[in-house]
């Protein structure tokens, strides 16, 4: 499964050797500057998977590293024209019980952004992909400023990231609903012209197999006249 790593860069990551060895999936954000993704590359094997801005503007973009021949597919008709979001969808040929795809999101909100645009696509995002694979693990991170996060708690999901990765204020974060698979992240100090500190986030080595709890999720109706709504059992962890 894929443990993902944050950071922000502007030159390869200095724990590239580790990632190497270790993680499948390393997600980049880019903000403060232009971000070259493709230029970084941390070894022949890792695959570049990107979205970089499309009218001009400075600064911003999303890249995920990926190590070849992992199932871990891009997902472009999730994206969104506006909105700084990288989707991807993974699946190996042996998942554990309680998980049958892995949905990992790498999010960047500016600072100015819309709120409710990006609080009300995320969450449709999250129930159009858990209405085809029920048993789905979600990991969504990124430098998600302040937006609101009540709406993605009550999906429900954690956040994991408890200490500041920008002054004193915690900006980027974690959220997943497989949290007792996971170590607490750490950070480490801030990647070249970064004022954002890095975060990293560990798999547990053999983590529990938890009793397979089945709750009753409320998803907003797929109906546009509202006249269903969907509720449909999900994992709980």
């Amino acid at each position: 499964m894929p443990p993902p790593a944050q950071c922000r860069p502007g030159r390869m990551p200095p724990f590239a050797p580790t990632f190497r060895r270790h993680w499948p999936c390393l997600s980049l954000n880019c903000p403060r500057f232009t971000c070259r993704p493709r230029c970084m590359i941390l070894h022949p094997s890792c695959e570049c998977l990107d979205e970089t801005r499309r009218d001009g503007r400075q600064g911003g973009g999303i890249a995920v590293y990926v190590r070849q021949g992992l199932p871990c597919s891009l997902q472009p008709q999730h994206q969104h024209t506006s909105l700084e979001v990288l989707w991807l969808l993974f699946r190996d040929n042996i998942m554990p019980r309680e998980v049958s795809h892995f949905l990992i999101g790498t999010v960047y909100h500016p600072p100015k952004a819309n709120n409710i645009d990006m609080s009300h696509y995320l969450m449709d995002i999250l129930d159009t992909v858990s209405r085809t694979h029920s048993n789905l693990g979600i990991i969504l991170l990124g430098d998600f400023n302040q937006l609101p996060d009540s709406q993605l708690k009550s999906y429900p999901l954690s956040q994991l990231v408890t200490f500041p990765t920008r002054g004193n204020a915690i900006l980027d974060k974690i959220f997943t609903n497989i949290k007792p698979w996971y170590q607490p992240p750490l950070v480490i100090p801030a990647v070249d012209r970064s004022d954002h500190d890095t975060v990293l986030l560990h798999l547990i080595a053999e983590p529990k197999q938890p009793r397979r709890n089945k709750q009753t999720t409320y998803r907003r109706s797929s109906d546009p006249n509202g006249k269903s709504s969907d509720t449909s059992p999900s994992p709980t962890f």
